[in-house]
C-alpha cells in the first residue's frame, strides 16, 4: 500500500524518526536502513523489513515487487530521517530479531567493549569475508543499529549471527572454542606461531583501554600483532581484520593438507 506522509506531526513520522535513537530502537525493535544498495542487501537477507519510505521525487515504480506499506515523504520530512549527506531518497524500518544462540560448530570473533561505529562497521564486514559467521559482543560495545555502523557493515549485518554476551556466556564458549585474546602483554605470542586449527573465539578490545582484565583472565592464550617502527597498536577494525584473516589461512592450509593426504 502506498501512503503519503506530508506532516511532521504524523504519529508514524514520529515513531520513525525516533528510531534514531538507540533507547527508541530498544523499545520499538525497529531500526533504519538507508541507501538503495543496503535496501538490497536487506531485501536479500533474512532481514524483515516492515515499512518503506522514500523521497516525493524517488522512483517507486523499482518497488513494485513489494508487498511492503511504501510512505511517500515531502522533502523536508525525509530530511528529519536521512543521516547522508547525499541521500537516495529511500529508508526503511526494519525489525530487530536477536539471537542468544552461538553455534558450537563454528569459529567466533568476541568484541570487548568497542565503541566506535566505524571500526564495528569495519569488524563486521570482515567477518563475513573471513569466514567468522559469529560476533559476541560483551561489555557495552556501540549499539550494533547505530547508522554509522550499518553503512560501514555494507550489509554484512544482516548476514551475521551477532549474540549479546557475558562472563557466563563467554566461559560457555570457553568450554567448545580455545580463547584467544588480541593483548599487548609481556607473555602474549606472536600471530605468526598460530598454527593451531581447532574452533577458536577471537577477543577484540576496548579502543582506548584494549581487553578487560575479565575477559583476560579467562582467555587461553596471550596474541600480538608485531609492528615495525615507531607503531605501538592497531586500529582496532585493522586488528580484527587482519587477525580474522591470519586465522582464516591457517585454516584453509589445515584444510587443504587434510585433502592432499
Amino acid at each position: 500500500m502506498i501512503k503519503k506522509i506530508s506532516s511532521k506531526d504524523n504519529k508514524y513520522f514520529k515513531k520513525i524518526k525516533s528510531l534514531k535513537r538507540k533507547n527508541s530502537r530498544v523499545k520499538n525493535k525497529l531500526f533504519l536502513i538507508e541507501g538503495k544498495k543496503v535496501f538490497v542487501e536487506a531485501l536479500d537477507s533474512r532481514v524483515k523489513i516492515e515499512s518503506i519510505f522514500v523521497k516525493e521525487d524517488f522512483n517507486i515504480n523499482t518497488l513494485i515487487d513489494t508487498n511492503l506499506d511504501i510512505f511517500i515523504l515531502e522533502e523536508n520530512l525525509f530530511k528529519e530521517l536521512t543521516d547522508m549527506e547525499n541521500p537516495e531518497g529511500i529508508i526503511a524500518a526494519c525489525k530487530i530479531e536477536e539471537s542468544e544462540r552461538f553455534s558450537k560448530e563454528e569459529n567466533i570473533i568476541v568484541l570487548d567493549g568497542i565503541r566506535d561505529p566505524g571500526n564495528m562497521g569495519t569488524i563486521i564486514r570482515s567477518a563475513e569475508s573471513f569466514g567468522y559467521k559469529q560476533i559476541g559482543l560483551i561489555n557495552d560495545c556501540v549499539d550494533i543499529y547505530n547508522s554509522k555502523v550499518i553503512r560501514g557493515s555494507m550489509g554484512s549485518l544482516f548476514r551475521t549471527n551477532i549474540i549479546s554476551l557475558n562472563l557466563e556466556k563467554l566461559k560457555e564458549i570457553k568450554n567448545t572454542h580455545k580463547l584467544y585474546c588480541m593483548a599487548l602483554e609481556e607473555d602474549s605470542v606472536s600471530i605468526y606461531n598460530m598454527t593451531e586449527s581447532e574452533k577458536h573465539a577471537i577477543i577484540i578490545g576496548n579502543e582506548a583501554n584494549g581487553v578487560s582484565q575479565e575477559v583476560l583472565k579467562i582467555s587461553a592464550e596471550k596474541v600480538i600483532i608485531p609492528l615495525s617502527g615507531n607503531v605501538e597498536s592497531l586500529n582496532a577494525g585493522v586488528a580484527a581484520s587482519i587477525t580474522m584473516f591470519y586465522f582464516n589461512q591457517i585454516i584453509t592450509q589445515m584444510e587443504k593438507k587434510t585433502i592432499s593426504s
